[in-house]
């Protein structure tokens, strides 16, 4: 029914706006951190607008235990690689994606505080020790087995005959420096997820990494044995990332070169392990000082929708998205989001879509406080947010994002104000 205000009563007048003019770019973050890490991640993906993007990963192996043969007779059967699938991938499953597994040949891990970033090399074999292809019917934590060239498995065997494969032993680490996975030259279409060990106190009994030696003693009856060589450190795992932007629409894009959204198709972009990152800036909001004084801003919402057809399913999209404030530099500081007015890092919005029809996806964040600052202060104009992937996401995937910019047919960057006036 009707509502008639008591005697006394405010009425309250609610506007919102939402057709303020926002600046978009595509910047690019640089020196990733990608030892240390939870998951190894290897393949390539082609993406018309982003280019194409290799992920290879680097691990260093060593005996879980002294192997000795004691003057008895050891005949070499077999060697495998064993990986523990982690349930991540990314890309088409239409297309083959074949890996190939490779010695590393120079130095490696000589100290375990070693860290390696996203740019860093090592050279490795040009043979491949053996290989395998992403298989889509994987599940998380299926055990993956690749054979291993007979040439290293003798090889392993026969230091074991000299007595040489010890554990945590330096003369061997120099024997055997450690294993490479790279995607094989031409192959496009995934990049998938394997466990990494955390364990930083030695060797993990338990590892996801194991390269398995079979062997036999033949007598009256034959003995099998098996004999498995470990992650020296598995912090000592690093990823190594080699994106090619010249055939999309970022070619120009470093990190002292920011793309605008009208130099790319009116769109921005977000990637995980590359670093591409979206900025936002609001060179108009000021104008809510020239409006009428009674009215307060009660709260802003900065919602940020996928281009709709960008992704094949809500699976391709990140879990979560990270806001930071920044400034014309792209330096990143904190900043007070909400009215719990508690400073942090950032925000974080997770993915909202509808699960069965997909009609919506979108992520959402409270940035009242932000605009508060841009309104008492003008020298804030220079400050602009910055969408990111969640640190967790840069670190553990390639998950991507686009954005419809400003004059974008669907606008995927909106800033809603909510404006209240008390009537008396």
């Amino acid at each position: 029914g009707d509502f008639t205000p008591g005697p006394g009563a405010d009425i309250f007048d609610v506007a919102v706006l939402d057709t303020f003019r926002l600046e978009t770019s595509t910047i690019l973050i640089d020196s990733i951190l990608t030892s240390q890490v939870d998951r190894l991640l290897v393949g390539s993906i082609s993406d018309s607008d982003l280019g194409d993007f290799t992920a290879s990963t680097y691990f260093k192996m060593g005996p879980s235990a002294n192997l000795t043969f004691s003057g008895r007779s050891f005949i070499y059967d077999s060697l495998y690689l064993m990986l523990r699938y982690d349930g991540y991938s990314f890309g088409d499953d239409g297309q083959e994606q074949k890996i190939t597994v490779r010695e590393v040949l120079e130095e490696y891990g000589v100290a375990t505080d070693e860290v390696y970033f996203d740019y860093d090399r090592l050279n490795y074999s040009r043979q491949s020790l053996g290989d395998f292809n992403y298989d889509p019917e994987w599940e998380e934590g299926d055990s993956i087995a690749i054979k291993i060239s007979d040439e290293l498995g003798q090889r392993l065997f026969a230091l074991a005959e000299e007595g040489k494969v010890r554990f945590s032993d330096e003369e061997f680490e120099r024997e055997f420096e450690g294993l490479a996975l790279v995607p094989e030259l031409g192959s496009t279409g995934h990049i998938m997820g394997f466990s990494n060990s955390t364990n930083e106190t030695g060797i993990d009994q338990t590892t996801n990494v194991t390269l398995r030696m079979y062997y036999h003693e033949e007598g009256e009856f034959t003995e099998n044995y098996e004999f498995d060589f470990l992650q020296v450190l598995p912090t000592l795992a690093f990823n190594a990332y080699e994106p090619d932007r010249d055939k999309g629409l970022l070619a120009a894009l470093t990190d002292e070169n920011p793309i605008m959204a009208e130099e790319a198709d009116n769109k921005t972009f977000i990637q995980a392990a590359s670093g591409i990152q979206t900025k936002i800036r609001f060179p108009t909001v000021d104008a809510l000082s020239k409006l009428d004084p009674q009215y307060i801003v009660s709260a802003a919402i900065l919602r940020l929708e996928p281009v709709p057809g960008s992704y094949g399913d809500l699976s391709q999209l990140p879990d979560s998205l990270a806001l930071y404030l920044t400034d014309k530099y792209d330096q990143v500081g904190n900043v007070t989001f909400s009215g719990s007015r508690s400073t942090q890092q950032a925000q974080y919005g997770r993915l909202q879509a509808d699960d069965e029809r997909g009609l919506f996806a979108y992520y959402e964040f409270e940035v009242s406080e932000f605009i508060f600052q841009q309104l008492s202060d003008q020298n804030q104009n220079e400050l602009a947010l910055l969408a990111a992937p969640t640190a967790q996401s840069i670190l553990g995937g390639v998950d991507q994002l686009q954005l419809g910019g400003q004059d974008y047919p669907v606008r995927g960057i909106n800033l809603q104000i909510y404006l209240t006036k008390i009537i008396d």
